[in-house]
């Protein structure tokens, strides 16, 4: 867990530094780490060959301060859920996450005039998912002393 947390405190430090790239790469050494902590080596794989070809592209949205803090406060969640062995809920934030982070992504592509943007797989909300009951109908709060 600590390299996990170590990822979450490097992104921290990135964002007070005004170093993006370097506060992108250590998110997505988060997403790498938990996957790997997974022990599924092709699950690794996948998510570190996506996660390649996915920063390219994360490069060019411009992030807020919300988004920011919003992925802190899930990377600190989520590791404080497997702390505490709690593997189904850990799933469950993770997908919330990652497809929240999807349709904030594909709406700033289809905004951008410049990207031409087509979907090629299928839309995350069209999957049933399971929903954690702690997080029905709750917005996550970010605080400003957050980060």
């Amino acid at each position: 867990m600590e390299i996990l947390r170590q990822k979450i405190n490097d992104a921290k430090r990135y964002y007070h530094q005004g170093k993006m790239d370097e506060r992108l790469t250590a998110n997505l050494k988060f997403h790498a780490d938990l996957a790997r902590l997974s022990g599924n080596v092709i699950l690794e794989l996948n998510v570190t060959a996506i996660l390649s070809l996915l920063s390219y592209y994360l490069k060019t949205i411009e992030v807020t301060s919300g988004m920011v803090k919003g992925t802190h406060n899930i990377h600190l969640e989520i590791v404080d859920l497997l702390e505490k062995g709690m593997e189904d809920e850990v799933v469950i934030v993770n997908q919330e996450h990652i497809e929240e982070i999807s349709k904030r992504l594909m709406a700033c592509a289809a905004a951008k005039e410049d990207m031409k943007f087509r979907r090629t797989v299928d839309d995350p909300g069209d999957r049933p998912t399971a929903r954690s009951p702690h997080l029905k109908g709750k917005k996550k709060q970010t605080d400003e002393s957050d980060l």
